[in-house]
C-alpha cells in the first residue's frame, strides 16, 4: 500500500467518524454523506474502526445501524473544506415549473437501462427541476445551449428555454429515446467528444452543460471539447466527481481547475452535491455481488461553474483520449455491448469468463480495476467477459437480440439455434 493510499484511507475513516457522531445510522445513510466514497471501500472502512473499537453497531428493523462508541472524540470533519470551496450557494426558489414533473416521469420510464461502458448514471427524478431552474438563471439573455452527456436534462430543458438547444451524445440508442420528449427544432447529435474536433460548433454556444464520465482521461476530454464550444463571456457548467470518490479524486478536481485556465475559462462558483444520480442496474447487480444493497440514490456531483474570459493558451487537442468503439445489442431496455477496436474479429466465436469473475458479474462500479477494463462484452446488468471471434458473434448477437426473436430467459429458449454454450453465456448475461 502506497502513501497515498494509507492517506486516502485515512480520511475516509475521519469521514465516517465526522458523519457518524452520536448518532445511530444504517450504512446507506452513512454512504449518502460520504462524498461519493465507493460502497465496498466504506464499508471495509466501516468494519476496520468496529474492529479498533471505535464504531460499534447493532441490529435494527432497518438492518445493521452503527455509531460511534462511547468515549470516542468526533475526528476533524472535511466540512469546513467544502464549504470554502463552494463559493456562493444557489438556493432552489419555491415556485413549480408548470409540466416539468410528468415530462421527467415520461423521459425516465422511457430510457433504455443505463450502461456501465458509457458510464451512464441517470439524474434523480428530484434533482431536473432544480438543474432546470439553475440553468434557466444563469445571466445570459436568450442563451442557447448545449448539452454534452446528459441527453436527459437537455431535452428537459429544452421546453423551458427560450432559444432552441443542441443535444450531444455517444450513444445513438439514448438519442432515439429522448427525441420524442424534446421541443421542434432541438438538435440531437451523435458524437464521441474524444473522436475529432467540431469547429462548426467552437464558440457557438452561450452556455454549455456537461456531465462527463468520471474517470481521469474523460474528465479531462469532456473539459477540453465542452470549453471549446463555449462562446467568448459564455458559461460551462460541468459535474465532476466528489472528494472521495476515488484517493486521487482531489488533486484530480484541482489539476482540472488549472486546465480551465490554460483553456480560456475563469472558475466562478462549486456547487458541492448539487447533481444526484439515480442507481442504475449495474450499480445495483454489482454491489448485491458483492453483498451491499442499493436501492436508493447516494452518488452525487459537485457542479463547477465556469466563465470563458479568453482564448486558450494551449493546444489542447493533445489531452484528448480516444474511446475504445463498441457495438451495441438491444433487447427490451437491457443492453450488451460488444469491444470492435480491430481485435479478435476474425475466428470462431466465444465467450470467456475473466479470470476471478466466474459468475461474470463485476464487483465494482466506481473504479475500473484490470479485470474491467479488458472486457470486450459487457452488459448493463454490469456482467463482463472476453469475447473471440467477434465479427460471428456481432451477427449472431444481431440474430438474437431482436424484437422479432423469441427471446426468453428464463427457460433459455430463442428463436435461432439456441444450444450452443456461447448463446447461453450470453443470456446469462442480459
Amino acid at each position: 500500500m502506497n502513501n497515498s493510499d494509507i492517506l486516502f484511507r485515512k480520511r475516509v475513516k475521519e469521514e465516517i467518524v465526522g458523519v457518524l457522531s452520536n448518532r445511530w445510522m444504517t450504512f446507506l445513510q452513512i454512504l449518502k454523506r460520504s462524498l461519493n466514497c465507493d460502497p465496498e471501500v466504506l464499508f471495509n472502512e466501516i468494519e476496520e474502526l468496529k474492529s479498533l473499537g471505535v464504531v460499534c453497531a447493532r441490529e435494527d428493523v432497518d438492518g445493521i445501524k452503527y455509531r460511534l462508541s462511547a468515549g470516542c472524540k468526533i475526528g476533524k470533519e472535511d466540512e469546513e473544506k467544502e464549504k470554502k470551496s463552494e463559493r456562493v450557494k444557489w438556493e432552489l426558489k419555491d415556485s413549480k415549473i408548470l409540466g416539468l414533473e410528468k415530462k421527467v416521469d415520461s423521459i425516465l420510464a422511457s430510457l433504455p437501462e443505463a450502461s456501465p461502458v458509457y458510464s451512464q448514471w441517470w439524474f434523480c427524478r428530484s434533482v431536473y427541476e432544480r438543474l432546470v431552474k439553475f440553468l434557466l438563471s444563469i445571466e445570459v439573455k436568450n442563451a442557447r445551449m448545449a448539452f454534452i452527456g446528459c441527453s436527459t436534462l437537455g431535452s428537459i430543458t429544452s421546453n423551458y428555454n427560450k432559444e432552441k438547444v443542441d443535444i450531444f451524445d455517444i450513444d445513438k440508442v439514448l438519442l432515439d429515446a429522448v427525441k420524442e420528449h424534446c421541443v421542434e427544432g432541438t438538435r440531437l447529435i451523435h458524437y464521441d467528444v474524444t473522436s475529432g474536433r467540431r469547429q462548426d460548433m467552437e464558440g457557438r454556444f452561450n452556455v454549455v452543460v456537461a456531465d462527463p464520465p468520471w474517470s481521469r482521461t474523460l474528465l479531462k476530454s469532456f473539459l477540453v471539447r465542452s470549453a471549446s464550444f463555449v462562446c467568448r463571456g459564455g458559461a460551462l457548467v460541468i459535474s465532476f466527481p466528489q472528494i472521495l470518490t476515488r484517493h486521487s479524486a482531489e488533486i484530480e478536481r484541482k489539476n482540472l481547475v488549472e486546465l480551465a485556465e490554460k483553456l480560456g475559462l475563469l472558475l466562478q462558483n462549486v456547487l458541492v452535491g448539487f447533481s444526484k444520480y439515480g442507481v442504475p442496474e449495474f450499480e445495483k447487480n454489482a454491489y448485491e455481488s458483492y453483498g451491499l444493497k442499493l436501492d436508493e440514490a447516494w452518488r452525487k456531483g459537485d457542479l463547477f461553474i465556469f466563465r470563458k474570459e479568453k482564448r486558450p493558451s494551449i493546444n489542447s487537442e493533445q489531452l484528448i483520449t480516444s474511446m475504445p468503439k463498441w457495438e451495441q445489442f438491444t433487447q427490451g431496455k437491457k443492453r450488451i455491448f460488444l469491444k470492435r477496436d480491430g481485435y479478435f474479429e476474425a475466428g470462431q466465436m466465444n465467450v470467456k469468463t475473466i479470470d476471478g469473475l466466474e459468475d461474470l458479474v463485476y464487483q465494482s462500479t466506481s473504479s475500473r480495476k484490470d479485470a474491467w477494463r479488458c472486457a470486450s462484452l459487457i452488459s448493463t446488468r454490469n456482467c463482463v467477459a472476453h469475447a473471440y471471434g467477434r465479427k460471428e458473434l456481432s451477427m449472431t448477437l444481431k440474430e438474437m437480440l431482436t424484437e422479432k426473436c423469441n427471446y426468453i430467459k428464463g427457460d433459455r429458449k430463442i428463436g435461432v439455434q439456441a444450444t450452443d454454450r456461447v448463446k447461453r453465456r450470453i443470456l446469462d448475461m442480459m
